[in-house]
């Protein structure tokens, strides 16, 4: 007996309206500005997860994002942390206008501390988590 599906499954790990991508932990990053090719217009804490929405130019090619803690824990309390939007565009050339919310799963932040200043790069606000 065998069964066949037309159905496909969204793996958690994508960057899909229902899924968070995880919060990458990396203490050798180093970030190179894109913020001329992206613009932050909110960020949205909601429990466990960041949402934050940007507006690029594109549209010819897929762009990713992953958001990236380097790991410096700034001596404070609560303590600071910065984190980096990172993107990729795919060397896209178009200028269509896109706007896009991304959802980062930051959980790995609460391990340390229970309280926690986020400085998001790029973003004008500080948030609180």
């Amino acid at each position: 007996m065998s069964f066949i599906s037309c159905k496909t499954f969204t793996p958690r790990y994508k960057d899909t309206d229902r899924y968070a991508k995880e919060l990458i932990f990396d203490k050798l990053f180093k970030f190179t500005s894109d913020l001329n090719k992206i613009t932050i217009l909110d960020c949205n804490l909601k429990g466990d997860v960041l949402e934050i929405d940007v507006q690029y130019s594109g549209g010819c090619e897929d762009h990713s994002f992953n958001l990236v803690f380097d790991e410096i824990w700034k001596k404070s309390m609560p303590p600071k942390v910065s984190l980096y939007l990172e993107h990729k565009d795919g060397d896209d050339l178009c200028k269509s206008i896109i706007k896009k919310t991304m959802r980062f799963n930051i959980k790995k932040l609460k391990e340390h501390y229970n309280e926690i200043h986020i400085n998001l790069v790029g973003y004008s606000k500080s948030i609180n988590y």
